[in-house]
């Protein structure tokens, strides 16, 4: 188990809604059902390729995934995730909010200055109105 016990949303049917902070991963789960969808920091996008690639010009990963997994009506997120049980699993992924997203600009020169409390809350604001579209989708039949 992961020591968080009963409110870990990965081996238990919760929900939680994080917001971002520096150096810590952000997640909204929400169990609908036979489903779980999760909202989350995109791995590829914490790659050491992201950096170096953003350096050199080029296109990076997209900072947040959603996934949409069928967890049946009392599993969670956990009992799919061995080898290939996630991937088998997810019956929607995609990816969102890039570097270059125009509802960050306003926060740039801040985050270049260190501070970054109003960019970390607004990336908690898109991630969070990201994650309940997703639900609203899955609660209305458009994602199963």
């Amino acid at each position: 188990m992961c020591g968080m016990n009963e409110t870990c949303p990965v081996h238990g049917r919760n929900d939680v809604r994080d917001a971002v902070e520096n150096n810590t991963p952000a997640r909204a789960v929400t169990y609908l059902g036979e489903y779980a969808v999760a909202t989350l920091d995109n791995p590829e996008y914490q790659s050491p390729m992201t950096a170096i690639n953003a350096l050199m010009g080029r296109e990076t990963p997209n900072m947040f995934m959603h996934l949409v997994v069928k967890v049946g009506p009392e599993g969670c997120l956990g009992d799919v995730l061995d080898a290939g049980g996630l991937k088998a699993a997810t019956v929607f992924r995609e990816t969102f909010v890039s570097a270059s997203d125009s509802r960050l600009d306003p926060f740039i020169q801040e985050l270049e200055a260190g501070q970054s409390d109003a960019f970390n809350a607004k990336l908690t604001e898109i991630m969070h109105d990201a994650h309940d579209m997703v639900v609203s989708s899955v609660k209305d039949g458009t994602i199963a």
